[in-house]
């Protein structure tokens, strides 16, 4: 699923005409959106339990390991390149693969408002 994600952010940003390195602001990009999907979680729980923000030092420290693991991935093991040859689709399907990817671009900023909505109620 992070293949298809990535051949389509791959693209986006290949289609730029600003950006010199598609492969590493794609790994960024993919990085902050994942970062997104953890850390909301991770930050209502400390809400809930222990009625407190999550230090800002594990969203940065967050940020690294997962920047990282995808850098090592994507760019070091050249999964990338392989990645764009092979053209992921899901279920064989562009039309599918675009919505996911859409659907998953979105679903952060979701995350992120209903964090905001969940914060105001339990910190108050």
């Amino acid at each position: 699923m992070i293949d298809i994600l990535y051949y389509y952010y791959y693209l986006f940003y290949k289609k730029s005409k600003v950006e010199t390195q598609p492969h590493l602001t794609t790994v960024w990009a993919l990085s902050i959106f994942l970062l997104w999907m953890i850390y909301v979680p991770i930050d209502m729980f400390f809400i809930y339990i222990f009625h407190i923000n999550a230090n800002k030092w594990i969203y940065i420290g967050l940020f690294c390991v997962i920047f990282l693991i995808l850098y090592w991935y994507y760019i070091r093991k050249k999964r990338g390149i392989i990645v764009i040859k092979e053209k992921p689709m899901l279920l064989g399907n562009n039309t599918l693969s675009i919505i996911f990817t859409i659907i998953f671009t979105i679903l952060p900023f979701i995350f992120m408002a209903i964090g905001t909505a969940w914060r105001e109620k339990f910190l108050e």
